[in-house]
């Protein structure tokens, strides 16, 4: 997946100098937001990073994540009714 250029940085820091809380309102999250989006640890979120299933940017020192992007890993592994599997009942 191919990373934004450093002139989304300058974006991302004059839209976070007004209020530090505005990530989350133009569709960035921090690493803490984002994990607390997907319902998982901080940890548990640096390791998919690592495995390549969560896209993120650097900004700085720190990693950003687009709430949209989120939307779609979520979207996109549809969980059944137990244990993450689908049951086929049969009578």
């Amino acid at each position: 997946m191919k990373r934004p250029s450093i002139g989304c940085k300058k974006i991302f820091d004059s839209a976070n100098s007004s209020n530090e809380d505005s990530s989350s309102h133009n569709g960035w999250l921090s690493s803490s937001q984002a994990a607390k989006y997907l319902a998982i640890t901080e940890k548990a979120l640096h390791n998919l990073n690592s495995l390549g299933r969560v896209p993120y940017w650097k900004m700085g020192r720190s990693n950003k994540y687009l709430a949209s992007e989120l939307d779609s890993i979520i979207m996109a592994e549809p969980r059944g009714l137990r244990n993450g599997h689908q049951t086929n009942r049969r009578k």
